[in-house]
């Protein structure tokens, strides 16, 4: 949202560390610490079987992997697993070609 790169190339974002944080919504504001729905690993491959039921349920019970927006090595995709009742935002990334 701020037009600053978060990796140089697909080989950079999954090398298991981002230039920066993802760490703002879709209006640029800063999110602070936060969970992200990921269940990726950094080299972009699934981390588990903790998908929330292929991200349909929200069950209590049921687990899903997140990453989290303060954390600009492995931890801003791949950190815990949580309840797929608790609340977490998604990423959204852009591909810019030069």
């Amino acid at each position: 949202m701020d037009n600053q790169p978060i990796a140089q190339d697909w080989q950079d974002l999954t090398d298991g560390a981002l230039l920066r944080p993802i760490n703002l919504d879709e209006d640029g504001l800063e999110v602070g610490s936060a969970l992200v729905w990921t269940n990726t690993k950094p080299d972009g491959t699934p981390a588990s079987a903790d998908h929330c039921n292929v991200w349909s349920t929200t069950a209590t019970l049921t687990q899903g992997r997140v990453g989290a927006t303060e954390f600009n090595d492995a931890g801003w995709t791949n950190i815990t697993s949580t309840s797929c009742a608790a609340a977490a935002r998604l990423y959204c990334f852009q591909v810019t070609h030069f």
